[in-house]
Protein backbone atom coordinates (compact mmCIF):
# COMPACT_ATOMS: atom_id res chain seq x y z
CA UNK A 1 0.00 0.00 0.00
CA UNK A 2 2.81 2.36 0.89
CA UNK A 3 4.51 1.57 -2.43
CA UNK A 4 1.25 2.28 -4.32
CA UNK A 5 0.87 5.66 -2.62
CA UNK A 6 4.47 6.55 -3.35
CA UNK A 7 3.97 5.64 -7.02
CA UNK A 8 0.80 7.73 -7.23
CA UNK A 9 2.53 10.73 -5.66
CA UNK A 10 5.44 10.43 -8.13
CA UNK A 11 3.11 10.06 -11.13
CA UNK A 12 1.00 13.01 -10.01
CA UNK A 13 4.16 15.11 -9.76
CA UNK A 14 5.33 14.01 -13.22
CA UNK A 15 1.97 14.75 -14.80
CA UNK A 16 1.85 18.13 -13.11
CA UNK A 17 5.37 19.02 -14.19
CA UNK A 18 4.62 17.95 -17.78
CA UNK A 19 1.73 20.41 -17.79
CA UNK A 20 4.05 23.12 -16.50
CA UNK A 21 6.57 22.38 -19.26
CA UNK A 22 3.84 22.73 -21.88
CA UNK A 23 2.62 25.96 -20.30
CA UNK A 24 6.19 27.31 -20.23
CA UNK A 25 6.71 26.35 -23.89
CA UNK A 26 3.43 28.03 -24.87
CA UNK A 27 4.31 31.15 -22.89
CA UNK A 28 7.73 31.27 -24.57
CA UNK A 29 6.12 30.83 -27.99
CA UNK A 30 3.71 33.70 -27.27
CA UNK A 31 6.67 35.93 -26.34
CA UNK A 32 8.42 34.92 -29.56
CA UNK A 33 5.34 35.70 -31.65
CA UNK A 34 4.91 39.11 -30.03
CA UNK A 35 8.57 39.95 -30.67
CA UNK A 36 8.23 38.74 -34.27
CA UNK A 37 5.16 40.94 -34.82
CA UNK A 38 7.06 43.89 -33.32
CA UNK A 39 9.89 43.29 -35.81
CA UNK A 40 12.38 42.31 -33.08
CA UNK A 41 13.57 39.16 -34.80
CA UNK A 42 16.57 38.60 -32.53
CA UNK A 43 14.27 38.56 -29.51
CA UNK A 44 11.81 36.34 -31.37
CA UNK A 45 14.56 33.80 -32.11
CA UNK A 46 15.54 33.77 -28.43
CA UNK A 47 12.00 32.81 -27.39
CA UNK A 48 11.37 30.52 -30.35
CA UNK A 49 14.52 28.59 -29.44
CA UNK A 50 13.54 28.28 -25.79
CA UNK A 51 10.09 27.00 -26.70
CA UNK A 52 11.37 24.82 -29.55
CA UNK A 53 13.83 23.08 -27.26
CA UNK A 54 10.86 22.14 -25.08
CA UNK A 55 9.28 20.42 -28.09
CA UNK A 56 6.78 23.05 -29.21
CA UNK A 57 6.16 22.36 -32.93
CA UNK A 58 4.99 25.91 -33.74
CA UNK A 59 8.13 27.33 -32.18
CA UNK A 60 10.28 24.81 -34.06
CA UNK A 61 8.61 25.91 -37.28
CA UNK A 62 9.11 29.57 -36.35
CA UNK A 63 12.77 28.94 -35.65
CA UNK A 64 13.08 27.16 -38.99
CA UNK A 65 11.44 30.15 -40.70
CA UNK A 66 13.86 32.50 -38.97
CA UNK A 67 16.90 30.51 -40.14
CA UNK A 68 15.50 30.03 -43.64
CA UNK A 69 14.95 33.76 -44.08
CA UNK A 70 17.82 35.13 -41.97
CA UNK A 71 15.49 36.88 -39.52
CA UNK A 72 17.31 37.53 -36.24
CA UNK A 73 20.00 35.02 -37.19
CA UNK A 74 22.37 34.42 -40.08
CA UNK A 75 20.55 32.59 -42.86
CA UNK A 76 21.33 28.89 -42.52
CA UNK A 77 19.29 26.41 -44.56
CA UNK A 78 20.73 23.38 -42.78
CA UNK A 79 19.62 24.74 -39.41
CA UNK A 80 16.25 25.73 -40.88
CA UNK A 81 15.72 22.21 -42.21
CA UNK A 82 16.61 20.71 -38.83
CA UNK A 83 13.88 22.73 -37.09
CA UNK A 84 11.33 22.35 -39.89
CA UNK A 85 11.82 18.58 -39.81
CA UNK A 86 11.29 18.41 -36.03
CA UNK A 87 8.04 20.35 -36.36
CA UNK A 88 6.92 18.50 -39.50
CA UNK A 89 7.38 15.14 -37.83
CA UNK A 90 4.99 16.36 -35.11
CA UNK A 91 2.43 17.14 -37.80
CA UNK A 92 2.91 20.91 -38.15
CA UNK A 93 1.50 21.66 -41.62
CA UNK A 94 3.44 24.92 -41.98
CA UNK A 95 6.71 23.10 -41.37
CA UNK A 96 5.68 20.32 -43.76
CA UNK A 97 4.98 22.93 -46.44
CA UNK A 98 8.32 24.62 -45.75
CA UNK A 99 10.20 21.33 -46.05
CA UNK A 100 8.49 20.73 -49.37
CA UNK A 101 9.45 24.21 -50.52
CA UNK A 102 13.11 23.65 -49.59
CA UNK A 103 13.21 20.33 -51.44
CA UNK A 104 11.47 21.77 -54.49
CA UNK A 105 13.94 24.63 -54.71
CA UNK A 106 17.08 22.83 -53.51
CA UNK A 107 17.61 25.14 -50.54
CA UNK A 108 20.00 23.40 -48.16
CA UNK A 109 19.32 20.02 -49.80
CA UNK A 110 19.61 18.49 -53.22
CA UNK A 111 16.59 19.41 -55.32
CA UNK A 112 14.18 16.49 -55.01
CA UNK A 113 10.66 16.78 -56.39
CA UNK A 114 9.59 13.45 -54.94
CA UNK A 115 10.55 14.54 -51.43
CA UNK A 116 8.91 17.92 -52.05
CA UNK A 117 5.70 16.20 -53.12
CA UNK A 118 5.78 13.99 -50.01
CA UNK A 119 5.90 16.98 -47.65
CA UNK A 120 3.47 19.09 -49.69
CA UNK A 121 1.03 16.17 -49.66
CA UNK A 122 1.24 15.84 -45.86
CA UNK A 123 0.49 19.55 -45.45
CA UNK A 124 -2.23 19.51 -48.12
CA UNK A 125 -3.98 16.63 -46.36
CA UNK A 126 -4.34 18.97 -43.38
CA UNK A 127 -5.93 21.62 -45.58
CA UNK A 128 -2.88 23.82 -46.20
CA UNK A 129 -3.83 25.89 -49.29
CA UNK A 130 -0.23 26.72 -50.15
CA UNK A 131 0.68 23.05 -50.18
CA UNK A 132 -2.29 22.25 -52.39
CA UNK A 133 -1.14 24.89 -54.90
CA UNK A 134 2.44 23.60 -54.68
CA UNK A 135 1.26 20.08 -55.54
CA UNK A 136 -0.55 21.52 -58.54
CA UNK A 137 2.65 23.29 -59.61
CA UNK A 138 4.53 20.01 -59.31
CA UNK A 139 1.92 18.62 -61.71
CA UNK A 140 3.00 21.31 -64.17
CA UNK A 141 6.58 20.12 -63.66
CA UNK A 142 5.47 16.60 -64.62
CA UNK A 143 4.36 17.99 -67.98
CA UNK A 144 7.68 19.77 -68.45
CA UNK A 145 9.52 16.58 -67.51
CA UNK A 146 7.53 14.56 -70.05
CA UNK A 147 8.32 17.19 -72.69
CA UNK A 148 12.01 16.88 -71.85
CA UNK A 149 11.79 13.12 -72.50
CA UNK A 150 9.99 13.75 -75.78
CA UNK A 151 12.65 16.18 -76.93
CA UNK A 152 15.50 13.87 -75.91
CA UNK A 153 13.88 10.85 -77.53
CA UNK A 154 13.26 12.70 -80.77
CA UNK A 155 16.82 13.97 -80.87
CA UNK A 156 18.27 10.49 -80.23
CA UNK A 157 16.07 8.79 -82.80
CA UNK A 158 16.48 11.42 -85.52
CA UNK A 159 20.26 11.05 -85.29
CA UNK A 160 19.89 7.30 -85.94
CA UNK A 161 17.22 7.31 -88.64
CA UNK A 162 17.37 8.29 -92.29
CA UNK A 163 15.01 7.84 -95.21
CA UNK A 164 11.48 8.80 -96.26
CA UNK A 165 9.78 7.04 -93.34
CA UNK A 166 11.71 9.00 -90.69
CA UNK A 167 8.67 10.69 -89.20
CA UNK A 168 6.70 7.46 -88.81
CA UNK A 169 9.68 5.62 -87.34
CA UNK A 170 10.47 8.42 -84.90
CA UNK A 171 6.86 8.56 -83.73
CA UNK A 172 6.73 4.78 -83.35
CA UNK A 173 9.97 4.49 -81.39
CA UNK A 174 9.48 7.58 -79.28
CA UNK A 175 5.91 7.04 -78.20
CA UNK A 176 6.71 3.85 -76.29
CA UNK A 177 9.90 5.28 -74.72
CA UNK A 178 8.10 8.44 -73.70
CA UNK A 179 5.20 6.53 -72.21
CA UNK A 180 7.45 4.12 -70.29
CA UNK A 181 9.89 6.72 -68.94
CA UNK A 182 7.28 9.34 -68.13
CA UNK A 183 4.96 6.89 -66.41
CA UNK A 184 7.85 5.36 -64.49
CA UNK A 185 9.03 8.77 -63.30
CA UNK A 186 5.51 9.84 -62.39
CA UNK A 187 4.85 6.64 -60.45
CA UNK A 188 8.03 7.10 -58.44
CA UNK A 189 7.75 10.81 -57.80
CA UNK A 190 4.21 12.14 -57.67
CA UNK A 191 1.08 10.27 -56.71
Amino acid sequence: MKRLLTTLVILTGLIGSAGNVWADAQSDFNKAWEAYLDGDFTEAVKWYRKSAQQGDAEAQSGLGWSYSNGLGVTQDYAEALKWFRKAAEQGDDGAQFSLGWHYENGWGVSQDYAEAAKWFRKAAEQGDDGAQRALSNLGDLKIKFAQKWIDQCLFDEIEKITGPETKKIVEKHCSQKIENKSLDWLARNVD
